[in-house]
């Protein structure tokens, strides 16, 4: 079973100097202080297929161009790693900075309660009733706190 651990960080407490290092180095790097330094907020364990399928349907709520779904998965602060699929490092990362969060915030917040409604009644609905609320309670908490959003997979 796959793990996706969400993770509140003040943005400055993930920079270091990359020159030199390999793409899994900085990724190894990344891991390390966000564990250090990040509060973990939620964590959810689903296969990765099950999980993009939820977070793709959030994000057409949210009609967004995706950015909601690529981030979960291919960003960095600081574009530390490389945006897009990559062999070079293992396992991806997700990032959001803290005016993205501010902005995703208010969108999840903004989903309407009758197309909460019709997830219900889906056949996944348990699996993105879990990603909704992760993605709720650890936006809110990181745009009360200006913070900056780090996702974990394993």
């Amino acid at each position: 079973m796959d793990s996706h651990e969400f993770y509140i960080v003040e943005p400055a407490k993930l920079t270091f100097p990359t020159a030199g290092m390999s793409l899994q180095t900085r990724r190894n790097r990344l891991r390390k202080l966000v564990r250090a330094e990040g509060a973990e907020w939620v964590q959810i364990r689903m296969r990765g297929p099950e999980f993009l399928a939820a977070v793709e349907k959030l994000d057409s709520a949210l009609a967004g161009d995706d950015s909601l779904t690529n981030s979960v998965f291919e960003n960095s602060p600081g574009q530390i790693l490389t945006i897009g699929s990559s062999q070079d490092y293992e396992p991806l990362f997700g990032y959001y900075e803290p005016e993205r969060v501010r902005e995703l915030d208010w969108k999840l917040r903004s989903i309407p309660n009758p197309v909460i409604e019709h997830w219900r009644a889906e056949p996944n609905a348990d699996n993105l009733g879990r990603v909704l609320y992760a993605f709720r309670s650890t936006f809110a908490e990181a745009a009360k706190r200006g913070y900056a959003i780090a996702v974990e997979h394993q």
